[in-house]
C-alpha cells in the first residue's frame, strides 16, 4: 500500500508533533490538558474525543462505512483508510489547538 506522507502525518502517527501532551513530556508546557478542558490533548483524545476536532472527525466518519465504528483498532482504521486518515491530519490546526491560554511555550 502507498501512504503519501506528510510532515502531520509523520508527527500524529506516533503520538508526537504540535500536541499538548507530548510537549509536556518533555517539559515544553506546564500542562498536557487540551483547550476543550476534557482530558489531556494526545492523539486518541483528538481523534476520539475532543470537541475541537468534531468537524473533521465528522468528516471522517463520513468516508468511512457506516457499520464501521471508530472505536474499533486505531491501526486497522488507518492502515484500511491512510487516504482519509491522512486528510483527517491535515485538516487538524495544531497552532489553534495551542492557544485558548496564557501557557507559552518554553524555548
Amino acid at each position: 500500500m502507498r501512504i503519501h506522507l506528510t510532515t502531520k502525518l509523520t508527527a500524529v502517527l506516533p503520538g508526537h508533533g504540535k500536541i499538548r501532551a507530548y510537549l509536556h513530556r518533555f517539559k515544553l508546557r506546564e500542562k498536557a490538558t487540551c483547550i476543550c478542558g476534557k482530558g489531556d490533548q494526545t492523539m486518541d483524545h483528538l481523534f476520539f474525543n475532543c470537541i475541537k476536532t468534531r468537524e473533521q472527525r465528522n468528516l471522517l466518519k463520513r468516508w468511512i462505512n457506516k457499520q464501521m465504528n471508530l472505536q474499533d483498532n486505531k491501526q486497522e482504521l488507518i492502515t484500511k483508510y491512510s487516504k482519509v486518515y491522512s486528510e483527517f491530519t491535515q485538516s487538524i490546526y495544531f497552532e489553534q489547538l495551542q492557544q485558548g491560554d496564557k501557557e507559552d511555550l518554553r524555548t
